[in-house]
């Protein structure tokens, strides 16, 4: 009995050791797990600090507010991050940003190009790599690129065959496609890739960068903006100062290039657009014999076309048919598929300019146009032989519009009939016929026009003070009236949406004029002070945009003034006097604007860097 009471004894004692360590394994267990879980809200806690960071970067790369230093919204530098962005405090923890890369495709190196066609992507075949040829020197390691107006984001540059696939290395792997509301279509070979990206780095920590619990670090590359302003010059001739036409906008600076020869003096540009950061067109004209000869009397004008390739501007001959004209517009679909149209004066009688360009360029002539079918029956009368194209726009490769104006062949006989020619893919017709009967034969001048997928606005007026709009339905293939009450001559447009648009203008005694159009009514805008006309407006987004014109002196001669639309405070400001530019002179003009930018999304995604 004593022997089996000892026993139990010890029984007991062994299974109070071993329920001990179970508990000790279990309290262990459950420290180490709670620390874990700790660990892990935490280390969640950082991503999204670190991510919060990263979107502060990109509102401060591309605020609105451009000029306003006094204003903690005021646009910064990708170099000048890490000032403003540091130990910046966010919930449990604080984020703090490095000063960022700039990548600019022709920075140092010629723009690489597509290395073959590059098909629209499908469910069924999607894009996984794109080829290109030339060195990626100046390109991010991830980030976005633009081929003709598509934008596209991508993860890594490849150099071996083996991770680019079925295209030939080096090449561009993980690609998203038609990114930042853009379409996702076929670009020929040969085509710019173009990019221009801040990469920029944000550390999140808990409770601190410094001294952090959790610590996680992101990248990604911020979509910059970059465009180019075009106008008038004051030559030797005028007043001794040769003033350059060409500014260049890189996202907080405006700066002065000069043209490429021969037309550093005496040149008039009048339009200007861009696919890319690669790829931009300017059209006009150029005074050239007083230039050369120094021959201060009127001469032809001869036809002018520059063309940028992302390192540098070069002029582009026109075909002798249209050597003395002028070109007013430009507009492009992709890479080899531009449209230049003007006017010249031939025998007295005004005659349109409207040329192709597919690498070579080729001359539309008015006959061409009337001997189209369907042509002939849509021309108002055999008796207009005064042909005039102000605006030409694209809403895709096989739908294009320009516009202007017809006249009589002797003036005083009549109202002007509006011009509008269509272009289907294949030819232009003569489709004024198509616009609502109160415009068409109304006397109305069409001066602009714009395009987007959805649709086309274009504008013009009555004279100088009778404002016009039209819209051109992409759907349902139609154009409707809907024009300002008031507004005077409208001289140019842009939207962000075809339910977001922008138009301006000036009335005959020199008051500019600007409307809104908001998806339901045009309203009438208060432009900013010290401006004549609005010629030309460009918008990145709906808080950000641009125009350009002139201010008229008493004594003749003009201004330029830009101006920029804030959606931080939704007012236009006259930004002239706060750029580098050169002072103004007897001769000075801006006519043409365009930004290249992200229309929304201008990060290309971020990645993380693990230690």
């Amino acid at each position: 009995m004593h022997r089996n009471g000892g026993f139990l004894l010890v029984t007991a004692i062994v299974i109070l050791v071993v329920l001990s360590v179970l508990a000790l394994v279990l309290t262990s267990l459950s420290v180490t797990n709670d620390s874990a879980a700790d660990q892990d809200v935490r280390g969640a806690q950082a991503l999204y600090i670190a991510d919060a960071g990263l979107s502060e970067a990109s509102f401060d790369l591309l605020s609105p507010t451009v000029y306003d230093t006094a204003s903690a919204d005021d646009r910064r530098s990708c170099g000048a991050l890490a000032a403003g962005l540091t130990g910046v405090p966010v919930g449990a923890g604080a984020f703090s940003v490095t000063n960022g890369t700039v990548y600019a495709s022709g920075a140092t190196s010629p723009v690489v190009t597509l290395n073959g066609n590059l098909p629209a992507p499908t469910a069924t075949a999607p894009t996984p790599a794109i080829a290109f040829s030339g060195s990626a020197a100046d390109y991010g390691p991830a980030g976005r690129i633009m081929i003709d107006g598509e934008e596209i984001d991508y993860s890594a540059i490849a150099q071996n065959a083996s991770r680019c696939g079925t295209v030939p290395a080096p090449c561009f792997v993980g690609i998203v496609r038609g990114v930042d509301a853009t379409a996702a279509v076929a670009h020929a070979s040969g085509t710019p890739i173009a990019q221009y990206q801040c990469t920029v780095q944000s550390q999140g920590g808990v409770p601190s960068v410094t001294a952090p619990k959790a610590l996680r670090t992101l990248t990604a590359g911020v979509q910059l903006q970059e465009g180019w302003a075009v106008g008038s010059e004051e030559s030797a001739l005028e007043g001794g100062t040769t003033y350059q036409s060409l500014l260049q906008w890189q996202g907080n600076t405006w700066a002065t290039v000069a043209p490429p020869a021969p037309i550093a003096a005496g040149a008039s540009l009048n339009a200007v657009t861009c696919l890319s950061y690669a790829d931009c067109w300017a059209v006009g004209s150029a005074d050239l014999e007083a230039v050369v000869y120094g021959i201060n009397r009127f001469v032809a004008p001869v036809a002018t076309a520059l063309h940028w390739n992302g390192q540098s501007w070069a002029q582009v001959a026109v075909p002798n048919a249209v050597a003395d004209h002028d070109l007013d517009a430009v507009a492009c679909a992709a890479y080899d598929d531009c449209w230049m149209v003007g006017s010249f004066t031939q025998t007295k009688k005004k005659r349109w300019t409207l040329l192709y360009w597919n690498g070579a360029f080729t001359a539309i002539l008015p006959d061409q146009v009337l001997a189209a079918p369907g042509s002939a029956r849509t021309l108002p009368n055999k008796k207009y032989e005064q042909y005039d194209i102000d605006g030409v726009a694209c809403a895709s490769a096989s739908q294009c519009w320009a516009v202007g104006s017809l006249g009589l062949a002797s003036s005083g006989s009549g109202l002007n009939p509006v011009l509008l020619l269509e272009w289907n893919g294949v030819q232009w017709t003569f489709a004024a016929s198509e616009l609502p009967a109160a415009v068409v034969g109304g006397g109305y001048d069409l001066d602009a026009i714009t395009c987007l997928a959805q649709g086309c606005w274009a504008v013009g007026s009555f004279g100088a003070r009778v404002p016009v709009a039209v819209y051109w339905d992409a759907a349902a293939g139609t154009w409707t009236a809907n024009s300002p009450t008031q507004g005077g001559d409208l001289e140019s447009i842009a939207c962000v949406t075809v339910s977001d648009c922008w138009a301006g203008g000036s009335w005959s005694n020199g008051r500019p004029t600007l409307e809104h159009w908001n998806g339901v009514a045009w309203s009438d805008q208060t432009p900013p002070a010290a401006v004549s006309d609005i010629d030309s407006i460009s918008c990145v987004n709906a808080g950000d945009c641009w125009a350009v014109g002139s201010l008229w002196q008493p004594s003749g001669g003009s201004e330029l003034q830009l101006l920029h639309y804030d959606g931080l405070t939704g007012t236009w400001s006259n930004l002239s006097g706060d750029i580098a530019i050169p002072p103004g002179g007897d001769a000075e003009d801006l006519e043409g604007i365009y930004i290249v930018g992200a229309h929304s999304a201008p990060q290309a995604g971020w990645q993380e860097i693990f230690p």
